[in-house]
């Protein structure tokens, strides 16, 4: 197990280490110790007295999503107390976008991570909160904060601004009628460009209840995230290029790419299948050039498919996908697989971009266009 995994463990086993370290420190000499923290405290400067306080910081996972690090500050001096969370990742190669409609009183238990880059919203009412500090609570949670923070200082609005504060009356019956659902059905989402923020799904949601969608950054949220500087690269002084490790350049992938920079791919040549085309493309991560790779497949008994993969020597952004060949039939399909032994998993599967994949079992409905295309088995 590597030191990401130690350091990121989810609850559920921190919680198991704790009651095992505990029956060990029972059992265990003087001379011995037990290292049972689960919660790290370091000495910190209090930004509202300048006395020094605590901070408290939990490496942990979350299931389905990704590692962060919960982060929450006390001051024994002024009682000043904050809290927060970080990713502990990296930016992702996309930003993302997560729409939940609310129809009952389940959905205000979803968990919900909201990084410090996040915009969140509430679509009905036209309510949008800018990027601010990150967050890890439920969907109630989120909006309780919200409520609380606009109700302070709305009597000081009343005396000083009137028509706003009379206006923002207006949204805040509307976000206690949310909470108390007397408002259902409405819809939330959240934004973020760093592709960090996240709402938890159910299973159980029916179509169109819950989206995710992945989008390229522009250049201008490139640059708030510190991938690029458009200024230094304008006037030639930002910095070098950064070296990445050899293990993610597209030379070392296995079998090897053709040679980057090259255009292979003439509009007078058919496209002659298993053979590798190359043509110029931009990184959707990095947002510099980079090359596209295209081969064409003839799967038996079925048709031909193209396998596009994009690869960055830049940044080591990788995607891939599978686009069906041919001119579109005249009819659709609906194929429908009982999977009633092990060796069923094995099956290939070729799953295009319009298609949807239900299995009942599990309650799962994907929608046309959430994975993309993709050629896999069914495990």
């Amino acid at each position: 197990m590597s030191m990401a995994q130690d350091l990121f463990a989810d609850m559920g086993r921190k919680v198991e280490e704790m009651r095992a370290n505990g029956d060990r420190t029972e059992g265990a000499d003087d001379d011995e110790e037990v290292d049972s923290r689960v919660v790290d405290a370091i000495e910190s400067l209090c930004m509202n007295c300048h006395e020094d306080g605590i901070t408290k910081l939990l490496l942990t996972r979350i299931p389905f999503f990704r590692e962060i690090v919960i982060m929450s500050f006390y001051c024994d001096h002024c009682h000043f107390k904050n809290s927060e969370i970080q990713s502990a990742g990296e930016i992702q190669q996309r930003g993302s976008k997560y729409t939940l409609k609310l129809d009952s009183g389940a959905d205000f238990e979803r968990q919900v991570v909201k990084s410090d880059g996040c915009v969140f919203r509430v679509d009905d009412i036209d309510l949008e909160i800018p990027p601010g500090r990150g967050q890890y609570s439920n969907v109630e949670g989120i909006l309780r904060m919200v409520l609380s923070d606009l109700e302070s200082h709305q009597e000081d609005r009343r005396k000083q601004m009137p028509e706003v504060a009379a206006q923002l009356d207006v949204v805040l019956e509307k976000l206690r009628n949310m909470l108390d659902g007397s408002s259902f059905p409405f819809t939330i989402s959240i934004d973020d460009p760093a592709g960090n923020s996240w709402i938890e799904p159910s299973p159980r949601d029916h179509a169109g209840k819950y989206t995710r969608r992945e989008y390229l950054r522009t250049r201008e949220q490139n640059e708030a995230l510190g991938l690029e500087d458009g200024k230094a690269q304008r006037d030639g002084t930002g910095a070098p290029d950064t070296e990445i490790r050899p293990e993610y350049k597209a030379t070392q992938m296995t079998p090897a790419m053709p040679d980057g920079g090259v255009n292979n791919v003439d509009a007078d040549d058919e496209i002659v299948e298993n053979r590798v085309y190359s043509f110029p493309a931009t990184c959707p991560g990095c947002m510099k050039p980079c090359d596209t790779n295209m081969k064409m497949v003839n799967i038996p008994h079925f048709k031909q498919v193209v396998v596009m993969s994009t690869v960055c020597d830049h940044c080591g952004y990788r995607s891939n996908e599978i686009k069906t060949g041919g001119e579109i039939p005249e009819k659709g399909c609906r194929i429908t697989m009982s999977v009633e032994r092990p060796e069923d998993l094995a099956r290939d599967i070729l799953k295009s971009e319009s298609c949807r994949l239900i299995c009942p079992g599990l309650e799962l409905d994907v929608q046309p266009g959430t994975v993309g295309g993709r050629f896999t088995t069914i495990e």
